[in-house]
């Protein structure tokens, strides 16, 4: 555990052990019960405060396609993945209209069966600034068949 984490749920069970002795206040031993509810308490309100914070991180990220800002702000792709797989806006293009859309930055990644391509979706703070996963583009024949995040 790191120093500052390990500050801050001190000091949240500092506050929480006030907040009990005062809720506690008929109980013969408030002191150790207090001291008992705040040291069990505080690592979970701190890992809830922990996980809001990254919840509202992610879901605020989400953006709309726009063409302009996919071509450039490559870094940020992961943004507007969302919206491209959930409207189904590729499905039925052919590999030329997708490459008009989406840009000439793609990754062949086809095999006998089905061929497909890829886009890079940028660096994504769920992914704790690693690389992100790829946008993954099926083709059946020369028509988009799936899209997908790996």
């Amino acid at each position: 555990m790191y120093w500052a984490q390990f500050l801050i749920m001190l000091v949240l069970a500092v506050i929480l052990f006030f907040l009990f002795r005062r809720a506690l206040r008929r109980f013969k031993r408030r002191d150790i019960w207090s001291a008992v509810c705040a040291v069990i308490v505080s690592p979970a309100i701190y890992t809830l405060i922990i996980l809001a914070v990254l919840f509202y991180i992610n879901s605020a990220s989400d953006r709309v396609f726009d063409r302009d800002w996919w071509l450039n702000n490559s870094n940020k792709r992961y943004e507007m993945a969302g919206d491209i797989i959930n409207s189904g806006m590729l499905l039925g293009k052919t590999k030329q209209e997708v490459i008009s859309l989406l840009g000439s930055d793609y990754v062949d990644s086809g095999n006998n069966d089905v061929s497909s391509i890829g886009y890079d979706l940028g660096f994504s703070s769920e992914a704790m600034n690693l690389p992100d996963k790829m946008l993954n583009i099926e083709f059946d024949g020369d028509k988009v068949i799936n899209v997908s995040v790996w």
